[in-house]
């Protein structure tokens, strides 16, 4: 059976539902045809953000950022380094404290031990 080569070479790149394609978003990432919708829709780090991103330690901040990746980022930025309800050591004891309450917190070491005493070198 001979077959049409022209035919062939349309169906690989044209029609094939496996053949390969980059991602418009240029995630860098190329991928079969048929499952591009879904990678688009709900894994492409670069597919535009359609939702906004809350504070998950409950603070009320919230982010909406041009792509997904980028909402993400700034939201766990905000989790990790700025958000008040984060947990952070005490410089003095090393309890872990929420943020928002250590400068409360400190000052009842200085209360209690009327000077600053530290368990930390430095």
């Amino acid at each position: 059976i001979a077959l049409n080569t022209t035919k062939v070479k349309h169906h690989m790149e044209m029609k094939c539902p496996r053949r390969l394609v980059d991602c418009k978003y240029n995630c860098g990432i190329s991928i079969a045809y048929e499952d591009l919708e879904d990678h688009l829709s709900n894994s492409c780090p670069n597919r535009p953000a359609v939702k906004i991103c809350e504070c998950s330690l409950g603070c009320g901040e919230v982010f909406c950022e041009a792509t997904v990746a980028l909402m993400n980022e700034k939201c766990e930025y905000h989790e990790r380094e700025d958000c008040p309800n984060r947990m952070s050591p005490c410089y003095f004891c090393g309890m872990n404290i929420q943020a928002k309450e250590m400068g409360k917190h400190v000052k009842s070491h200085i209360r209690e031990q009327g000077i600053i005493t530290f368990n930390r070198p430095g």
